[in-house]
C-alpha cells in the first residue's frame, strides 16, 4: 500500500480511528454504486430489448412486402400462361421477370444495415423530441447524486481512519499525533 492510500476496509492494516463509521462508509458506498449500476444495466438491458423488437418487426414488415411482390408476380405469371411451353413469344422476357421475382429470398432484399440506421435514427428522435427539462435534469441529479454520495463516503472514511486532525493546529500534542498517522 502506498502513503497516503487507505487500506481496504476489511484487511488487517486497516486501523481507523473510529472503525465503525469506516465500515459503515465503505459497505454503504459499495452497496449505493452496486445498486446504481445494476440500475443502468437494467435501462441498457430494457433499451435494447426495445430497438431489437423494433428491428425485427422492420424486418418482419419489409420480408411482407416483399412476400406480397412475390405473390403478384406469382399471379401474373399464371395469369399469363408463363409455365414452360405454354408462353407466348411477345411476353418471354416478361415471364422470365416474373419467374425470377417468384423465386427470390424475401429476406435477401432487406438492407439490414440501412434499415438498423433508420430505426436508431428515429428511436433517437422519438426519444429525446419529447424528453423535457425534467427528464434531463433528472438525469444530471442522478448523476450528482452519484458523485456526492462517492465523495461523502470517501470523507468519512478518511476522516474516521485519519481522525479529526487540524492541520493549522501548531501545539505538540497534535503536531506528534499528525506525524504518526503520516509515517
Amino acid at each position: 500500500m502506498q502513503k497516503g492510500e487507505l487500506p481496504l476496509p476489511w484487511e488487517q492494516e486497516s486501523t481507523p480511528i473510529w472503525k465503525t463509521p469506516y465500515l459503515i462508509s465503505s459497505y454503504l458506498q459499495i452497496f449505493l454504486n452496486t445498486f446504481a449500476t445494476l440500475y443502468i444495466i437494467k435501462i441498457t438491458y430494457a433499451i435494447i430489448q426495445v430497438i431489437r423488437k423494433d428491428i425485427d418487426y422492420q424486418i418482419e414488415n419489409e420480408a411482407n412486402d416483399v412476400l406480397f411482390e412475390i405473390e403478384m408476380c406469382r399471379n401474373n405469371y399464371v395469369a399469363n400462361n408463363c409455365q414452360p411451353g405454354q408462353a407466348l413469344p411477345a411476353l418471354m422476357e416478361q415471364c422470365s421477370e416474373w419467374k425470377n421475382c417468384m423465386t427470390r429470398d424475401p429476406y435477401s432484399r432487406i438492407a439490414y444495415s440501412s434499415l438498423g440506421a433508420n430505426i436508431l435514427g428515429s428511436l433517437f428522435n422519438a426519444l429525446f423530441e419529447p424528453i423535457g427539462f425534467k427528464s434531463f435534469l433528472f438525469l444530471i441529479a442522478f448523476a450528482v447524486a452519484c458523485y456526492l454520495v462517492n465523495f461523502s463516503c470517501g470523507f468519512v472514511r478518511a476522516k474516521s481512519y485519519y481522525g479529526l486532525v487540524d492541520n493549522n493546529d501548531r501545539s505538540p500534542g497534535s503536531q506528534l499525533a499528525l506525524i504518526h498517522r503520516n509515517e
